[in-house]
């Protein structure tokens, strides 16, 4: 059976990797240790690009799952020495009409290059520049984009021929055994130091380094792996791929599940990575939804006839098998009627001494090696098939052949291009103007949501500060949204919109502080009906930024000048005197408020049926508090004595009169008592800022 490491890198390579199991069901939170290394790192700013652009020069780059090696036939063979394809997924990208731009003028650096290593991604295929589609490293110029597919070969293991060897087909060499390998790959992807984790964040900061140093626009699309095998079917249990004369190595269940968990486990590790860059860095995105895809058409799939699985090399399996022709309609390797194995096998042991291929084989009880040098491990023979295909023409195609096994046919390609191409068309609309109404948009007079301007000057800085601290969007919000001193009458909302995408992080603090201020002051300000300066906010547009300031709270009275009439009854008895003193008792009765429009906040001194009048004591000691709906209670003290005697004197918030006062925004209009004599009682209408 294929070993997980083999499937790992296949569809890592392939990047055909998909929302898999482990993607839905581990929390992806940044990692502290990774975040804290890309901080650090000094990957140029990105700069979101327009919306709808073109894409006019890209590359492509990475190991044999991006080349395409061997999809489909000899002659969509672009470059021999990186083994590129026509149907690898980079140049049906190039190819499709839905990707950005046309394929006819578009600049596309093809670089990748099968067996390639991270150091090789950054030594050999993004240093050059010619895009030459047959170049074994085409250079990248100014690109808008670029995609990769690599770690895999990587992970500390020989190249794939050699896993699927040892965990599959057990032809050539002492091969491990497939939990062996199983075991080293999965304590090189559970590394507590996080080598390999830290390698694929270092090599990813060099590529996006190189591609904003030429624009800050570039974009970077990663490659998942795809899992190669259907892991629940039990059809493929008894199922073995070994050649006849080697034990069976069964494709069971629970060889299926290990090998597809390290490609998962690989998978949620790059993803890791991308997820800390793209919060730390933006524009780089991981791709695997494309591996979904592959449902239904991996190896060891529910078959009608359970027999196919000796041998699934029809079009319906979008993995290559090591029998699956070289093309779509025919077998264009050696001509042989044998599978692929028998066919090598007969050319590097030859019928001798009158014993056939098959006797010596049995003679040697399966060791190959004793019959012939080539098969003493994974190397020798790839070597010795090199070696085959340039001394005759007619085995050209054995050395790919071995080498593309298990790696996409074309038809999984297209997806993975689909799937890349839907991820670039989500990412390349740039901001898009949002349309906000430009300049200062004051909330109206009429609204009655309002507050103190000094209380509102020291929630905008506190406001400011946070956004600035924070510097991008709130969680799934196109702005950044604060309320202050929330369940109070001073509660107020502050917000900052902006379109994603766009970048207000600098100086962002002082355009906020600047631009909430300028809402404050001219909202409101030297306005006769708004004496005490209260503040209803407004909107201020600023290009493509939105600030806000909303008071939410209802303070239940229009602000302006405000009045209440009042009646005040007083009576007395005694006489001022020699040991004698008056001692005066006041009233008040029928007193109504009234905001700036009118309306009647407040009522004191009427019976409960809010027509007849009802005594409230007052003065000399016993100051009266009306309350309203306005914030401070009015304070009514009536004075027997003083000079000029016989007054009232008022009190709210800061303002100060009596009803003596008949000039200035404080004042009372008051009539004159009844009667010279007790008791007596006078009316007066009474106006002051609120």
């Amino acid at each position: 059976m294929l070993p997980a490491r083999f499937f790992l890198p296949f569809l890592v390579e392939l990047g055909l990797g998909y929302a898999n199991p482990v993607s839905q069901h581990i929390a992806r939170n940044i990692d502290p240790d990774i975040g804290s290394y890309i901080a650090t790192a000094n990957i140029p700013k990105y700069v979101p690009p327009p919306m709808n652009r073109d894409i006019t020069e890209w590359f492509a780059i990475g190991d044999s799952f991006s080349s395409g090696i061997g999809a489909d036939i000899p002659d969509d063979l672009l470059n021999t020495a990186c083994n590129r394809f026509k149907m690898s997924y980079p140049n049906q990208m190039n190819q499709d009409p839905r990707f950005p731009g046309h394929s006819d003028s578009r600049i596309f650096a093809f670089a990748s290059c099968s067996s390639a290593k991270m150091q090789d991604v950054i030594d050999k295929q993004i240093t050059l520049l010619l895009p030459d589609l047959k170049a074994n490293y085409p250079k990248m110029g100014k690109p808008q984009i670029g995609t990769v597919s690599f770690s895999w070969n990587d992970l500390g293991f020989a190249d794939l021929c050699k896993i699927i060897n040892s965990c599959v087909y057990q032809w050539v060499g002492n091969s491990e055994d497939c939990i062996t390998v199983i075991v080293a790959a999965r304590k090189a992807l559970d590394d507590p130091n996080k080598a390999l984790q830290m390698q694929i964040a270092d090599n990813l900061e060099k590529i996006l380094i190189r591609g904003r140093a030429v624009n800050p626009s570039f974009q970077l699309y990663v490659t998942g792996y795809v899992q190669l095998w259907n892991d629940a079917n039990e059809q493929c249990n008894t199922v073995s791929w070994a050649p006849p004369y080697k034990p069976p190595t069964y494709i069971t269940i629970g060889h299926r599940q290990d090998m597809n968990s390290l490609v998962l486990s690989l998978n949620l590790m790059i993803q890791l990575v991308i997820d800390s860059l793209e919060s730390t860095v933006g524009g780089v995105y991981f791709v695997d939804e494309f591996d979904k895809k592959f449902d239904g058409h991996r190896f060891c799939e529910v078959e009608n006839d359970p027999t196919y699985h000796k041998l699934p090399t029809d079009q319906r399996t979008w993995l290559i098998h090591y029998d699956s022709p070289y093309g779509d309609s025919s077998s264009v390797r050696a001509s042989n009627s044998g599978h692929f194995f028998d066919m090598v096998d007969s050319i590097l042991i030859p019928p001798r001494d009158g014993k056939s291929t098959a006797d010596q084989i049995k003679e040697v009880n399966g060791n190959l090696s004793v019959l012939n040098s080539a098969y003493d491990s994974v190397d020798s023979m790839a070597a010795s098939l090199s070696q085959l295909a340039q001394q005759d023409a007619k085995y050209r195609f054995l050395p790919l052949t071995w080498a593309r096994t298990m790696h996409s046919k074309g038809s999984g390609y297209k997806e993975m291009s689909s799937a890349v191409i839907d991820k670039v068309l989500k990412h390349n609309t740039g901001p898009t103007d949002p349309g906000y109404p430009q300049g200062l948009h004051c909330t109206g007079i009429e609204v009655t949501n309002f507050l103190n301007r000094d209380d509102l000057n020291y929630r905008i800085g506190e406001f400011c500060n946070d956004a600035a601290a924070q510097k991008k969007h709130d969680h799934n919000s196109g702005s950044i949204s604060r309320v202050h001193d929330a369940g109070s009458r001073y509660e107020v909302r502050f917000s900052i919109d902006w379109p994603q995408g766009l970048d207000i992080s600098e100086n962002m603090e002082i355009h906020c502080v600047n631009n909430m201020t300028t809402i404050m002051d001219s909202c409101g300000g030297d306005d006769p009906n708004n004496p005490m300066n209260w503040k209803r906010g407004g909107k201020l547009g600023a290009g493509w930024v939105n600030y806000s300031i909303v008071p939410t709270i209802d303070q239940g009275y229009t602000p302006g000048t405000c009045s209440f009439h009042l009646q005040e009854d007083e009576s007395w008895k005694g006489t001022d005197g020699p040991g004698t003193q008056r001692v005066w008792t006041y009233y008040i009765e029928q007193a109504r408020m009234k905001d700036g429009a009118g309306k009647t906040i407040g009522m004191l001194g009427f019976a409960p049926n809010g027509i007849d009048p009802a005594l409230v004591r007052a003065g000399d000691g016993h100051s009266l508090n009306f309350n309203s709906k306005l914030p401070d209670s009015l304070v009514i003290t009536p004075e027997a004595r003083g000079n000029p005697s016989d007054y009232i004197q008022f009190t709210i918030g800061s303002q100060s009169w009596t009803t003596s006062t008949s000039t200035g925004s404080a004042r009372c209009d008051t009539g004159s008592w009844s009667s010279r004599f007790s008791p007596a009682n006078r009316i007066m209408d009474c106006f002051f800022n609120c």
